[in-house]
């Protein structure tokens, strides 16, 4: 069968592609406004971003500022520097502990009858030795620090270097050696 009205629909197809063709241009000219609009708009932001940066440099370029700067990294290298030094102070400062417990403990150790006229400390590959020096009015008393320091906790099996007896009228002294070991070095953590 043959359309009748084939002028019509002509029209009508006509109109609907004229129709949609604006749309597409509408459509066309919407985008190419929007992309015009966030390129300028990305502009302005590229543009303030640019200021902001310049203003940071110009800041970070201040004599003051580079000066403060120059004096913060020369500070950073010296506490870099000093870090090892400050270790090895709290390290001898913790051995200074050890070492005041230590002398507490003779203090406490030593009887009566007795008196200490030196001590020296000496550390070698054997280990770490007190050695301490003096006079008792006997035998006994040399034997009580032995037996006192033995009991403290930083002491191991003290031995006896050498007793001499001096004769003086009225009075028996006896001079003695005697080495206490540690049961743990101390000041071993300084090194």
């Amino acid at each position: 069968m043959l359309d009748i009205n084939l002028i019509a629909t002509r029209r009508s197809d006509r109109q609907r592609r004229a129709k949609q063709m604006r749309l597409s241009v509408y459509a066309l000219v919407g985008l190419v406004l929007l992309i015009g609009v966030m390129y300028a708009w990305l502009s302005v932001s590229i543009r303030l971003v640019g200021s902001q940066i310049g203003e940071c440099q110009a800041q970070l370029r201040d004599p003051q500022l580079v000066a403060a700067s120059r004096e913060v990294r020369k500070l950073q290298a010296e506490i870099t520097e000093m870090k090892p030094r400050l270790e090895l102070l709290r390290r001898v400062h913790a051995s200074e502990t050890g070492w005041l417990a230590v002398l507490r403990d003779m203090s406490a150790s030593v009887p009566g009858d007795l008196w200490l006229t030196g001590f020296t400390s000496k550390r070698d590959l054997m280990g770490h030795t007190l050695t301490l020096k003096g006079a008792s009015l006997s035998h006994d008393s040399t034997a009580d620090l032995m037996l006192n320091l033995k009991r403290t906790h930083w002491c191991g099996d003290p031995t006896l270097n050498f007793t001499q007896v001096n004769q003086s009228p009225g009075r028996t002294v006896v001079q003695f050696e005697l080495a206490a070991p540690f049961s743990r070095a101390i000041g071993s953590e300084t090194q």
